[in-house]
């Protein structure tokens, strides 16, 4: 039967692209996109959460679960939004200690998908340790990671009183700077800069990218026949096709391979921005 060959052929094509993930990870991913779909979330059905190797290294991400032939439509009530990266740090901070106290959160699906302060100590250098600093010192990265960690605790030092009447008023009843450094590498990680604000993106926010783009995101789009309802969307490149089992990558800012590795964690091999080359010493 044509149908059931064209099956057997994007499965196959899907085990050589990307693995996918375990079943306890397909359990969070089920609930994130339940909740996505609750709030009017359209075109889910053309994406799933896989693994693919990059550089040997598993990495997670979205493939197409079919042909991508539309949007990816996302209530904008989903996103998280703030008029800087401090105020969106200190609102995920609260919204996870909320969640953690026992409370509840409208995002709590989406935040159960985010990296741990177990996995941000085993994965991101912002958290590297004084021996590893020390015998990289002669890279201006060091010196990034180390004015990033003393901005983040004498932001803390600062505004702890504040901040902590507000996560109370919030039901966060036990904010901590752990809670506000783990907020702040997320929203360095993930954030999308204005126009026209500061977001956390759910779905967006977890694509990839690659020397070829084949997605754009766009914070917000008019949909016609959609009531007054506004959304983010995830669209393809003019001129791409994303196959069954391909994986949907946009284009991230210009950045080089330093500022890739102290925001995101990774390095992107071919980057056309030239990288700073520490002095002989």
């Amino acid at each position: 039967m044509p149908m059931d060959r064209r099956r057997l052929r994007d499965r196959l094509r899907r085990s050589r692209v990307h693995t996918s993930v375990g079943e306890e990870e397909r359990k969070l991913f089920a609930e994130l996109f339940f909740w996505a779909r609750q709030q009017g979330a359209r075109g889910l059905e053309q994406i799933e959460v896989a693994y693919f190797k990059k550089d040997g290294t598993p990495v997670r991400g979205f493939a197409a679960s079919c042909e991508i032939v539309g949007p990816i439509l996302l209530p904008s009530a989903l996103m998280m939004t703030a008029s800087s990266e401090e105020e969106l740090a200190l609102g995920l901070a609260m919204e996870r200690r909320r969640l953690l106290d026992g409370g509840d959160s409208f995002w709590a699906p989406w935040i159960r998908t985010l990296p741990t302060p177990g996995d941000l100590l085993r994965d991101d250098v912002k958290y590297a340790g004084v021996e590893i600093l020390d015998y990289y010192s002669a890279l201006p990265l060091v010196d990034q990671i180390i004015q990033w960690n003393v901005k983040v605790a004498q932001d803390w030092e600062d505004h702890r009183t504040a901040w902590s009447d507000l996560a109370q008023k919030e039901g966060a009843l036990a904010l901590t700077f752990d809670d506000c450094k783990w907020a702040s590498s997320i929203v360095r990680s993930r954030v999308f800069d204005p126009p026209p604000t500061y977001a956390l993106m759910p779905f967006a926010d977890m694509m990839n990218t690659g020397p070829r783009a084949n997605m754009e995101v766009y914070q917000d789009v008019v949909c016609e026949g959609l009531g007054d309802a506004s959304y983010c969307a995830l669209m393809l490149v003019p001129g791409s096709r994303v196959h069954c089992g391909d994986e949907l990558l946009q284009s991230y800012t210009s950045a080089d391979n330093a500022e890739r590795l102290f925001r995101g964690g990774f390095v992107f091999r071919g980057n056309p921005s030239p990288l700073l080359q520490p002095g002989a010493a």
